[in-house]
């Protein structure tokens, strides 16, 4: 028993090598994460406020206009972010991403410093997410940008039927029409020949 309560103990790691893992782990952060660089989490709990980040230091963009722009987004029920980060890393897109994963948005933006504007969405606005990326990428302006992209994602793209289903359609309608009218002169054909039988076998009758 007592050489059992020995192996026991020597099997479970020492506070001392403990403390040694989660120094690494720590170490292992801080360097994966430059200095500087934003928490996409980080930044999602800012976003709860008014849906907008702007990192200090970041004169490119008007904050208060572009909250404007996001409720005004967002009373078309469009839950829509928008981030001005330093340093997103690994980069924009993959940032957008992190963020939109990490907060309940239908959409994120983000506005790097260097480099276009990058966008994520949920799969529900996934088929328009490029042409809406495209249309707010078109404006140099933050604002601007802003709307368009909201613009396009929500647009309800026009469903036009080719002139070839228009032409099959007519000749399936012509078709049920000619059977229809076929099935009526048959049935008409029969009451008249059944009545001339009767009438001739009435006469044979008498």
């Amino acid at each position: 028993m007592g050489r059992l309560r020995r192996r026991r103990a020597r099997e479970r790691p020492s506070l001392c090598q403990r403390a040694v893992v989660g120094l690494v782990a720590a170490l292992l952060v801080l360097i994966a994460t430059p200095a500087g660089a934003e928490s996409p989490v980080e930044v999602a709990e800012d976003l709860a406020v008014d849906g907008v980040f702007v990192a200090p230091g970041r004169t490119d963009l008007d904050e208060v206009a572009i909250a404007e722009s996001i409720r005004q987004a967002r009373a078309r029920g469009l839950r829509l972010v928008v981030v001005a980060p330093n340093d997103p890393q690994p980069d924009a897109s993959a940032f957008a991403r992190r963020v939109l994963e990490a907060s309940d948005a239908d959409a994120a933006l983000v506005f790097p410093t260097e480099g276009g504007l990058e966008a994520h969405v949920i799969d529900e606005f996934d088929s328009a997410s490029l042409r809406a990326l495209g249309a707010g990428r078109s404006k140099s302006n933050p604002v601007a940008a802003v709307e368009a992209f909201t613009d396009e994602l929500l647009v309800q793209p026009a469903t036009s039927v080719p002139p070839i289903v228009g032409q099959v359609l007519r000749i399936v309608l012509l078709l049920a029409v000619v059977l229809a009218g076929a099935v009526a002169i048959e049935q008409l054909l029969r009451r008249m020949f059944g009545r001339g039988r009767s009438v001739r076998a009435d006469h044979r009758a008498t």
